[in-house]
């Protein structure tokens, strides 16, 4: 039968010195929901994280722009423009990340195991770089600093 780990992956230990809720990326992975684990680790680190009842590109309750614009970056299948939840492509997306910050979130999370695709993990690398910064490599993954 398959399971997922219950124990809390080793990428979060970069962010225990470091305020703030998490926005684990990438939001959907595929067919599978295998980014919902993220509500489980989210009771273990015990910080905000931007999900609803489901994490995904429906998932997510905020219509900040880019939140929803990094939540789109790992979406299987079409994105269709003006569309419910998409978000304009003309917004400030810098003044999105600062408004995240406002708002209690301080670290992005990007979880290589989950990818539906490894190309996935340098487009979203190629779109929160300018907005963020380079990142840092943590275990399993990617971190970025709001």
């Amino acid at each position: 039968v398959p399971t997922s780990p219950s124990a809390l992956p080793p990428a979060y230990e970069a962010i225990t010195a470091l305020p703030g809720g998490v926005i684990d990326l990438p939001a959907d992975s595929g067919a599978a929901n295998r980014t919902n684990r993220y509500l489980y680790w989210n009771t273990l680190h015990s910080r905000s994280v931007p999900w609803v009842n489901k994490v995904g590109h429906q998932g997510t309750a905020s219509s900040n722009p880019a939140l929803r614009t990094w939540v789109l970056l790992s979406k299987v299948g079409p994105i269709v423009p003006g569309s419910p939840g998409v978000p304009d492509p003309q917004a400030d997306l810098r003044a999105a990340a600062a408004e995240l910050k406002a708002q209690g979130y301080g670290v992005v999370l990007l979880h290589d195991a989950m990818l539906a695709e490894p190309k996935l993990k340098g487009e979203i690398k190629r779109a929160l770089r300018p907005i963020l910064g380079p990142g840092e490599k943590v275990e399993g993954g990617w971190m970025w600093v709001l």
